[in-house]
């Protein structure tokens, strides 16, 4: 994916719980938005890793509208719970990160990783010029358990474990990937300059607070305070 043209997204699924866990086979889901062509860059992906790898067991090339790639949203029942992680990785460290999650996926138990290439257009964006400031990053690497209420906490303490190994790769967090449960995490959400510019905005925009609902503290640094939420 660092040699992909702009058009090309691709996402990386190992351990998936639902396919058989650390026995799992790799999912490659790749999308072209513009004029690549798609047997092209569905050969690529499958040639990866030739010689150490098996050849891809299914291969599936198909068109369809933009509305078909997004996720339809979905409550869940009310006696599950989301355990979510997702933070970044500079382009230096995307080897070894990969390599450790490779590790970690075939671990005993594993949790499931998604990878996310990134790079391209993504990268070369100012990150000054929004709110969402980690340009630098190659990948984003996601975990994400839904567990019954009662496995939540074992579920969050083996997820730490894991970040802590991959701390050493990964900056910054992704606010749609993380489920609130770390104050790291959810410190890394915005760098500190983003965060200032979007503190003032929220000062300026909503000086009584009403926009507070959501766990990365911008909704009360303009002073309002949980009073006028």
């Amino acid at each position: 994916m660092a040699t992909a043209p702009d058009d090309v997204s691709s996402t990386l699924v190992l351990a998936d719980p639902l396919a058989g866990g650390r026995d799992a086979p790799i999912a490659i889901t790749a999308v072209v938005s513009g004029g690549s062509d798609a047997d092209v860059v569905a050969d690529a992906l499958a040639a990866v890793g030739a010689g150490e790898l098996d050849t891809a067991r299914t291969r599936e090339v198909r068109r369809m509208p933009y509305v078909e790639v997004l996720h339809d949203g979905a409550e869940l029942p009310a006696a599950l719970r989301v355990a979510a992680r997702a933070h970044f990785v500079p382009e230096e460290s995307a080897d070894e990160a990969a390599a450790l999650v490779a590790v970690l996926a075939r671990s005993e138990n594993p949790l499931p990783f998604t990878l996310h290439a990134l790079g391209g257009a993504f990268g070369r964006v100012d990150a000054r010029s929004t709110a969402f400031a980690h340009r630098d990053a190659a990948l984003m690497i996601t975990t994400f358990s839904v567990v019954p209420e009662a496995a939540l906490d074992a579920t969050r303490r083996t997820q730490d474990a894991v970040w802590r190994r991959l701390g050493p790769f990964t900056s910054g967090a992704y606010a749609n990937a993380l489920d609130g449960a770390s104050d790291e995490a959810v410190a890394d959400v915005h760098a500190a300059s983003s965060r200032a510019r979007l503190a003032a905005v929220k000062a300026q925009y909503d000086p009584r607070g009403l926009l507070s609902r959501n766990f990365t503290g911008i909704g009360n640094l303009s002073g309002a305070g949980e009073d006028a939420a």
